[in-house]
């Protein structure tokens, strides 16, 4: 694996040398701004990878959890209908998809302001 630092105006210069290092998927380019760690620079195939990992990772807490909401609350719903449930189900959905929407624009208004 090759890890290259370069300065953000050698990046600039030489871009197609950075294109070319970073085809292989091990190697990438650290780009430092005034000595300073920016971005970093990595092929399609690293970039997918980890994505993946991040979205494993995302779903392994979510049940992680789930698993500790449920060990709390085993047994209290004995008492609720099958309604009941559902509706506190759909509630539940709900509060998951607005906290999921607002922090999808979170992240885009946080990317378009950078």
């Amino acid at each position: 694996m090759v890890l290259k630092t370069m300065s953000s105006n050698e990046v600039k210069q030489r871009w197609g040398s950075v294109m070319s290092t970073v085809k292989v998927p091990e190697d990438a380019v650290d780009v430092e701004s005034h000595g300073k760690p920016q971005p970093a620079v990595i092929s399609f195939k690293r970039f997918q990878k980890l994505r993946e990992l991040e979205k494993v990772e995302h779903r392994e807490g979510v049940l992680r959890r789930l698993r500790e909401i449920e060990a709390r609350y085993d047994g209290r719903s004995d008492d609720l209908t099958e309604e009941q449930i559902e509706e506190l189900a759909v509630r539940a959905g709900r509060e998951i998809n607005r906290a999921v929407a607002e922090r999808r624009r979170k992240r885009t208004t946080d990317v378009s302001g950078s």
